[in-house]
């Protein structure tokens, strides 16, 4: 924990150092630290608005993973251990599609913000193509490892026979699973956190937990089982969200976040008045 903390800190101080340094917070640090934001009710709310599904989804996603290693604590001690090793592979195939998805959340934004929805559309449509291209490649380099990833893994036999019977499972989940995490991220670039969030409290808490429990507790499934829940659940939640952003009416998204977005009369008027006094 201390190792994590002291890592982030030092990562968290070489990217003020490195941004300020380069000039890139020139035009933002007067708003940052020369202005009290918290005295403007409309952006604090929509800012919270905005970080509450956030977190309840960062909350979520976390609780899921957890419930699913007390699944595995119940099929023996060398399952868990394998769920573990299993479940950082998974978050290294998330970490290698992770900024697709950040990089389409802003430019998506930007379009929309700026008045552009069939551009914001595009990107889109492109991030999501561009996402899986990427899965697929980095999916095929895995399976052509094969089970030589389980012996650079873990020197434990049992573990590593654990691990080869769940890689095919983890190569195929990495596809949906990056499918589904960008298509959340352009869902929520269009201001629809909330709904993005929904979807996968769904997908997590009524598709893939009760199918893990009934794989495991009923049929009685080995590690397997878990596994195939995840894909499932994986697969629901990418289907969901795809499909809301094929159906999205991008226009109206477009409308409302610049009406969201818009500063207000009295705050455009100060604004006016500061830089009329800066230019003064």
């Amino acid at each position: 924990g201390l190792i994590h903390l002291g890592i982030g800190l030092v990562f968290f101080v070489f990217n003020c150092w490195f941004t300020v340094f380069r000039g890139w917070m020139n035009d933002y640090l007067e708003g940052m630290v020369g202005s009290f934001a918290l005295s403007k009710r409309r952006i604090v709310m929509t800012t919270i608005s905005t970080a509450l599904p956030l977190g309840i989804g960062s909350l979520l996603q976390f609780g899921e993973w957890e419930i699913l290693t007390l699944f595995a604590s119940s099929l023996g001690p060398a399952e868990v251990t394998a769920w573990g090793i299993v479940g950082a592979v998974w978050e290294t195939f998330e970490s290698l599609t992770e900024g697709i998805g950040d990089a389409g959340e802003v430019r998506c934004a930007y379009h929309l913000g700026a008045g552009k929805p069939e551009m914001a559309q595009l990107s889109s449509y492109k991030t999501i193509i561009f996402s899986v291209v990427v899965s697929s490649f980095c999916t095929s380099i895995f399976f052509t490892l094969g089970e030589d990833v389980a012996v650079w893994l873990t020197p434990d036999p049992t573990l590593q026979r654990l691990v080869a019977q769940l890689l095919p499972m983890v190569g195929v989940g990495n596809l949906f699973l990056t499918s589904g995490a960008v298509s959340w991220a352009l869902v929520g670039a269009q201001g629809r956190y909330r709904l993005a969030t929904f979807v996968e409290f769904v997908s997590t808490w009524c598709l893939t937990l009760p199918l893990s429990a009934l794989f495991v507790y009923a049929f009685h499934f080995n590690l397997i089982g878990i596994a195939s829940a995840v894909v499932m659940g994986y697969t629901a939640t990418g289907t969901a969200l795809f499909y809301i952003l094929m159906r999205s009416d991008w226009d109206r998204l477009s409308r409302c976040l610049i009406e969201i977005n818009a500063p207000a009369p009295s705050e455009s008027a100060s604004e006016s008045e500061s830089e009329s006094e800066s230019n003064g």
